[in-house]
């Protein structure tokens, strides 16, 4: 029998799989961020993900990716994980196995939106129940009924798009 999560636990960390891929973009590897098949928002660390934001703009922008050039552009964002240190760390990595580590943070980044969407079943659920109890509602049965059918169909309309967001980024 598998063993169930609380629905307030996060997917296990990530922050090895990000770590990789943010050394690759530094010298000598200098992968182009567009290669590996991510978007700043797969990033669960925001910090991680703001630096690979700035790393693809130097590299659309033909400037190099480099640890000064990143520090000065996102120096305040930077502070809370401890500056340019942070940065030097990253780059003195070695990146190994990336099209794997693209593709535990897009799964991670997969989970922790199936999680939301998880969440707000639950409060549809939960309001539901309390409705037909009359806790939180005095509406009419047939009102309960319309207005949860409606917080479905939205939450299935937004796994839906979840899904399509997984096709189109998994290679783009």
């Amino acid at each position: 029998m598998p063993v169930l999560m609380s629905v307030s636990t996060p997917p296990p960390s990530n922050e090895k799989a990000e770590a990789t891929l943010l050394a690759a973009l530094f010298p000598p590897q200098s992968v182009n961020p567009a290669a590996l098949g991510v978007q700043p928002h797969h990033f669960a660390d925001p910090v991680n993900g703001m630096i690979f934001r700035v790393a693809m703009l130097h590299a659309e922008q033909g400037r190099p990716i480099a640890v000064l050039g990143l520090a000065a552009d996102l120096q305040a964002e930077l502070e809370e994980v401890g500056g340019t240190p942070y940065l030097h760390q990253l780059s003195m990595l070695e990146p190994r196995f990336l099209p794997k580590m693209a593709e535990s943070v897009r799964d991670a980044w997969t989970r922790r939106q199936l999680i939301d969407l998880g969440e707000r079943l639950r409060r549809v659920g939960e309001e539901l129940v309390q409705g037909a109890f009359g806790f939180t509602s005095r509406a009419p049965a047939p009102e309960q009924a319309a207005a949860a059918m409606k917080a479905l169909e939205e939450a299935a309309a937004e796994a839906g798009s979840i899904v399509n967001r997984m096709g189109g980024e998994a290679h783009s």
